[in-house]
């Protein structure tokens, strides 16, 4: 039996929505489902979900 190690992801917002999300007709992402499919053999167990303060 293959031993695996459990995954957390950690994910900058500010780059996703501006790099991936941005002027597009998509404005919702299932983080879970979007690890789920690029990491299918590495069971999740957290996804962490950051951002900085922008000022204005």
């Amino acid at each position: 039996m293959r031993n695996l190690l459990r995954t957390n992801v950690y994910v900058d917002r500010f780059n996703l929505y501006y790099d991936a999300i941005k002027n597009t007709a998509f404005k919702w992402l299932d983080l879970s489902k979007l690890c789920s499919l690029v990491l299918p053999n590495d069971p999740i167990q957290e996804i962490k979900y950051f951002t900085a303060l922008v000022k204005g």
